[in-house]
């Protein structure tokens, strides 16, 4: 065999030897990978959660300051709401950052003309955030603008997550409101600094929830009083003294809240020491306004009673009259009768109704 020969298969038998050689490396890499057992690779799971402030919630409402026909006088103040003790705001359970508070309202009105200013409103609260109950007693008048209801506690503004504030409304009745149902509304209005863009604000309206009713109230007084004739004798007329009749003043007072009629009731006079009696219809009173229309074209007879009906005052300026108005009028005695010699001394009441309403009520 030729050097050449035993080259070219030493070749080939060098060639065969690798090809076993990789098919047994590869079928043994095989075999060890798809034996193993127990072997991991980590990766990550990645979300980056918002601030979210969740919608606003508002119970025991509405703000009712009068209950049934009971109704408030004009001139009283702070009045708290009758229906519930308070208003609670919170938030919904999706809320996971602080936030702030506010709330403005209207005016109150009762769709003719009459209104209850805005600031006659007013509220104090309590904050409950992070485990503590704040109490905020000083009153706040409310705005067409929003309020801010301040939340602090330990260096921390605002309302914890599941944070709630309580608030109490409060009423002062203007003097002279006009009797009439009021109604306004209010609006609280959240806000978060934490939370992301489209989710830091959430708005509750409530339309017709501050409501009250004003009942009627009248008050009128008497000045220039007594009204006092003085020494007089029988057979002769008299005027009333100066200022004690000559004139004398019926006050319709600022509190009245509805126009009024006007009308004047009198009891005989009596003695102590007579038996006589001088009737109330000797004597006579004009509306007159000052002594210059003397001799008074109007006088009115002092009866004992008040008309059933209406006639709308005893005069006709003594009807439909407004709050805060002097009403003048000059007595006089007529003819003095024929009784014994003594003091003599009666009673006059002056009466004021609402507007149109009998003097004398039926029932």
């Amino acid at each position: 065999m030729t050097s050449l020969e035993d080259k070219s298969i030493l070749f080939y038998l060098m060639f065969i030897f690798i090809i076993i050689f990789i098919g047994f490396m590869s079928f043994y890499s095989i075999k060890s990978v798809t034996g193993q057992s127990g072997g991991s690779q980590n990766t990550t799971v990645n979300i980056t959660v918002g601030g979210n402030l969740d919608k606003l919630i508002v119970d025991y409402f509405p703000v009712n300051f009068t209950l049934g026909d009971s109704g408030l006088a004009p001139g009283v103040d702070d009045y708290p709401q009758r229906n519930n003790e308070y208003l609670s705001v919170s938030t919904g359970m999706n809320t996971n950052v602080r936030w702030n508070v506010s709330i403005n309202a209207t005016n109150m009105t009762d769709g003719m003309g009459n209104y209850i200013p805005v600031n006659e409103i007013k509220v104090s609260y309590t904050c409950y955030t992070d485990g503590f109950k704040i109490d905020y007693t000083y009153k706040i008048d409310l705005a067409h603008t929003p309020r801010y209801l301040s939340c602090e506690n330990g260096g921390k503004t605002g309302l914890a997550p599941d944070g709630y504030v309580w608030v109490y409304f409060f009423l002062d009745v203007p003097t002279g409101q006009y009797n009439s149902t009021y109604n306004g509304d209010i609006w609280f209005d959240a806000v978060s600094l934490e939370a992301r863009e489209g989710y830091n604000e959430s708005i509750w309206y409530g339309p017709n929830n501050t409501t009250a009713k004003i009942k009627t109230r009248i008050d009128i007084k008497w000045t220039l009083t007594p009204i006092n004739f003085g020494f007089v004798v029988p057979g002769h007329h008299a005027n009333a003294t100066n200022n004690q009749g000559w004139p004398t003043n019926i006050t319709i007072g600022a509190a009245t809240n509805v126009p009024v009629d006007l009308y004047i009731k009198g009891s005989d006079l009596t003695s102590s020491n007579t038996p006589d009696i001088i009737y109330s219809h000797n004597i006579t009173y004009s509306n007159a306004i000052n002594e210059t229309e003397w001799p008074f074209p109007y006088v009115h007879t002092l009866n004992n009673t008040l008309p059933d009906d209406s006639t709308n005052g005893d005069f006709a300026n003594w009807g439909n009259i407004s709050r805060d108005t002097n009403v003048y009028s000059y007595w006089e005695i007529t003819q003095v009768p024929n009784v014994l010699s003594g003091d003599y001394s009666g009673n006059v009441v002056a009466k004021a109704v609402e507007a149109g309403n009998d003097p004398t009520p039926s029932g």
